[in-house]
């Protein structure tokens, strides 16, 4: 369990950047609607995988990854 650098702060950098990096790459489509379906459908599948991979943490590092869990944000730091 890395505690430096972006992990201090959250715990699961990637996904807000490939969020971002979806957004960015779908507004090349000069229509509004594909970023809004691609991101609508994006941002729940990345809530479900996150909610099974700390499911899977706790259950194989225990109190220490709770304890991390408490000390960071999962994807937005000081909102969520």
């Amino acid at each position: 369990m890395a505690k430096t650098g972006i992990y201090h702060y959250i715990r699961h950098p990637a996904y807000p950047g490939s969020i971002i990096s979806a957004t960015g790459v779908t507004l090349a489509f000069q229509n509004i609607l594909i970023p809004i379906i691609v991101v609508g459908v994006l941002i729940p599948a990345v809530l479900l995988r996150i909610s099974y991979e700390e499911a899977a943490f706790c259950d194989h590092l225990g109190p220490a990854y709770e304890e991390y869990m408490k000390e960071t944000w999962r994807l937005i730091p000081f909102i969520y």
